[in-house]
């Protein structure tokens, strides 16, 4: 964690001297053999490619955030970092994951704008949603970032469960500026949102280091805080859970 700041054929023995009718036979069971051999062979290189094609369709199919979007165009890019309106009481800084005051809390509803000026709203909108606090400079965040992505493309994200990132702890001073080519290179399809100049937002939501990842459900209501890289294994537990959650809730509403 980070605080801020193949065998070929032996040749045939030669056939006795004027055995015509036995030179026949043996030219005729080479090419047999030939025939037989290419025939294996296509029939192998047409279930490996068979294979591929099925593996491939099954990547694009996988279920992957329900807001997913094409990764960050950095030449869009007008601003890194931008004013965010924040509605409600702040949340306590994360301590103890395991013993968490926020769980059960509203968390303020986040409404601001991504590196190409576009809205970018964190509010109680039905969607269960997991938010990514991300420093550019951070070296956790670095390693975390394409664990998301991974996770992603292998078709595991809950298609029931928002992505947002939240790039803040911006400083042009610091290593691996700007974030949105960061972002854009690794190819992460989170919405972003950026966050201002004194890192409001990240404060409103109780950051104590970086990463910092919030799930929430559909209320904004927190569900789970945690800070560090957690890896694909553990990000994985934790949107298996927000999805279980959710599902459970729809269920008992109906």
């Amino acid at each position: 964690m980070t605080r801020p700041p193949s065998v070929p054929p032996r040749p045939s023995d030669p056939a006795p001297a004027g055995g015509k009718s036995n030179t026949g036979i043996i030219i005729g069971i080479v090419i047999a053999v030939v025939i037989i051999v290419a025939a294996v062979v296509a029939i192998l290189l047409t279930q490996g490619s068979g294979d591929d094609d099925v593996a491939d369709v099954e990547l694009q199919e996988g279920s992957g955030p329900s807001n997913q979007q094409e990764p960050i165009d950095p030449a869009a890019a007008t601003q890194e970092t931008a004013a965010v309106q924040i509605d409600g009481s702040p949340l306590p800084e994360l301590a103890d994951p395991g013993n968490d005051p926020a769980v059960g809390m509203q968390a303020p509803s986040l409404v601001g704008e991504s590196f190409d000026g576009s809205v970018v709203e964190i509010v109680p909108d039905g969607q269960l949603k997991a938010v990514a606090f991300l420093a550019h400079w951070c070296p956790h965040c670095q390693k975390e970032v394409p664990e998301m992505v991974e996770l992603i493309e292998k078709g595991n994200w809950p298609a029931d469960v928002a992505f947002y990132a939240v790039a803040t702890g911006t400083d042009e001073g610091q290593p691996n500026y700007p974030p949105s080519e960061w972002m854009a290179t690794e190819g992460l399809t989170a919405r972003v949102m950026v966050d201002d100049e004194n890192s409001a937002a990240a404060q409103a939501y109780g950051l104590p280091g970086f990463p910092y990842w919030v799930f929430l459900d559909g209320d904004n209501k927190v569900v789970a805080r945690v800070s560090g890289e957690i890896g694909q294994e553990g990000l994985q537990q934790y949107l298996d859970e927000l999805s279980d959650a959710g599902a459970t809730t729809t269920t008992a509403a109906q």
